[in-house]
């Protein structure tokens, strides 16, 4: 890693548990502050540095004044994402359809000062039987309307008047290719639904997922992003302080049932030694996954090497798009019949089809990495099956 992201490591840690850090000093040495700045806003993070990058003596004042115009925008941001998330919500409960915030404010109201969590669109989960074209309805006198283009099969993304993506999710996450987690998440996903309590989030009220089923949330949601093209430290800190809160038995057992009977415990664990190595999540927190005293301290730096090559996003470098799970000609076949099925669910069930639908996928893969995206397409499945490898010497989920 360079001192640059070992440096905002080290802020993030001091940030997020109100403790001193004496490796900071030494980085401090080591680093462009303009650099240290860029990085923190790749990972979605800077905006939580507000107050300890205000008060540091390194930081210049043309520098203090990007942060502070910055900050600000993130901070209306989020209160007019609060508000729409409150009317929303209301207006769905109204027409009888219980929904539940996803991450965003919800997510907010852990943290010190939720205001400063970076949010940039509204996730609302409802039933899987949900209609969706009655949703549409009733918020589309609202100025809420579904959006021309989808990008996804588990959620319906609405967009307002003045441009913020609403996705109103029918499942938890889009399908992972991996058996034991996706049937675990279609046998419980109206679950989380009825584990549901009333969040107060700056000040506003919402409907919130209860602790252990809002902590597997984001554990699958970093899931997901990790076997695409990736995520930032931005989620980790989202770990660090969901569980540096003091969490009941009943509730870790609850937690660990899921993700064992999902199959992600190796990923909860590697997830959680990242953290508390370089994070400040306390490690008593996390004594219940014992799996995670024999995580690797190589592969703990591998893991965390590539969250931070990811960017917020995953969206650093053209070459990261998906992970092959498994190495050689067999992953790549896997990986492409998982994403024709992901573009085309209704098509995909037609055995008849699916040639077609193979050549379609192929032909805009290639032309979108050509013209769109100006990058081989070798050089992203190269990309893809080194990830995949690395991913598979951590053991990081069960098939």
């Amino acid at each position: 890693m360079q001192p640059e992201e070992l440096y905002l490591c080290s802020l993030l840690k001091q940030e997020l548990t109100g403790n001193t850090d004496h490796s900071e000093e030494s980085y401090e040495q080591k680093v462009q502050m303009d650099q240290v700045i860029t990085k923190a806003l790749e990972q979605g993070v800077l905006s939580l540095l507000y107050d300890r990058m205000m008060n540091k003596e390194a930081v210049l004042e043309n520098q203090k004044n990007r942060i502070r115009k910055y900050s600000q925008q993130i901070v209306q941001q989020n209160y007019h994402l609060l508000f729409l998330a409150r009317f929303i919500t209301e207006k769905l409960k109204k027409h009888g359809i219980a929904s539940v915030i996803l991450k965003g404010s919800a997510m907010a109201a852990y943290y010190p000062v939720p205001e400063l969590r970076k949010s940039g669109d509204l996730d609302i989960l409802v039933s899987k039987n949900a209609d969706l074209k009655q949703i549409c309805e009733i918020l589309s006198d609202d100025g809420i309307k579904k959006a021309k283009d989808q990008h996804a099969n588990h959620h319906m993304q609405l967009t307002t008047r003045d441009g913020i993506a609403v996705e109103i999710h029918t499942s938890l996450t889009e399908d992972a290719g991996i058996l034991k987690l996706d049937n675990y998440q279609r046998k419980h996903q109206d679950e989380f639904l009825h584990h549901t309590i009333m969040e107060n989030a700056m000040g506003i009220v919402l409907p919130a997922l209860e602790f252990s089923y809002a902590a597997y949330f984001i554990l699958i949601h970093m899931f997901q992003d990790f076997l695409r093209a990736g995520f930032g430290t931005k989620m980790l800190c989202d770990w660090v302080v969901l569980w540096n809160r003091e969490v009941k038995e009943e509730q870790k057992r609850a937690f660990l049932a899921m993700v064992e009977e999902s199959g992600i415990r190796g990923f909860a664990c590697m997830v959680s030694a990242v953290c508390i190595t370089y994070l400040g999540l306390k490690a008593e927190s996390m004594e219940f996954l014992v799996d995670m005293k024999q995580m690797d301290a190589a592969q703990i730096d591998t893991f965390l090497t590539d969250v931070m090559e990811a960017g917020e996003f995953g969206d650093s470098s053209e070459e990261r798009m998906v992970m092959v799970q498994e190495n050689g000609l067999p992953g790549l076949i896997a990986e492409f019949r998982h994403q024709v099925a992901l573009t085309y669910p209704k098509a995909y069930r037609c055995v008849l089809c699916r040639p077609v639908l193979w050549i379609m996928l192929l032909i805009g893969f290639i032309h979108r990495n050509r013209v769109l995206r100006n990058v081989s397409t070798s050089a992203i499945l190269k990309s893809a099956a080194k990830r995949g490898k690395q991913m598979k010497e951590m053991n990081l989920f069960e098939k």
